[in-house]
């Protein structure tokens, strides 16, 4: 085989698998909020966060910085339906869950109220809680990571009076069932 051009030129790809938060509580700074238009209609709004005190402060800033991947992303977003005001079950909920982020927001910043501006929530603090997440890798492979999952009040974190949800897992079933060497109906 002849030698590859460029090939003394170029940068290993660094692993990133062992860049991985562990689960828990954390102090969180909002650095963008976007209102996005959603594939199923609707909107919603997508915030990039990152850990704002603490041993893993700037964490993903971190990753982002450090990624040698040509798709690099950040890695901490955040995502909220903005509910459609029609009044149905289902949208009441979605209004529940809005107003319980704001809420926490709120909460987390002295005197900041929530004004219908979502660039207004830039640099605004409040607690992230971090599960783990089984996920599928694009190898095939199960892997694991932390995902946001959910905020609160800052303070909730400063207390230690949070309560983590459950771990994301992948189900164990594929959805398949092993057939065997029962006479299939269209042989």
């Amino acid at each position: 085989m002849e030698q590859i051009k460029g090939y003394d030129d170029v940068e290993v790809i660094k692993g990133e698998t062992s860049n991985v938060l562990p689960k828990g509580g954390y102090q969180m700074v909002i650095l963008g909020a976007t209102l996005k238009d959603s594939s199923k209609g609707g909107k919603y709004l997508c915030f990039d966060m990152d850990i704002a005190e603490g041993e893993y402060k700037g964490f993903f800033d971190r990753l982002y910085t450090e990624s040698t991947s040509e798709s690099k992303t950040w890695r901490c977003k955040y995502y909220l339906t903005v509910p459609d005001g029609s009044g149905s079950d289902k949208d009441t909920f979605k209004t529940r869950v809005f107003k319980t982020f704001m809420k926490n927001v709120e909460e987390s910043n002295s005197g900041y109220a929530w004004n219908w501006n979502e660039g207004s929530l830039c640099g605004k603090m409040l607690g992230g809680l971090f599960v783990g997440n089984e996920y599928m890798g694009r190898d095939g492979q199960i892997r694991n990571g932390t995902i946001l999952a959910k905020t609160c009040p800052l303070q909730d974190i400063i207390d230690g009076t949070f309560k983590l949800p459950k771990d994301k897992v992948l189900s164990s079933s594929n959805g398949f069932v092993e057939v065997g060497k029962a006479e299939l109906p269209f042989s």
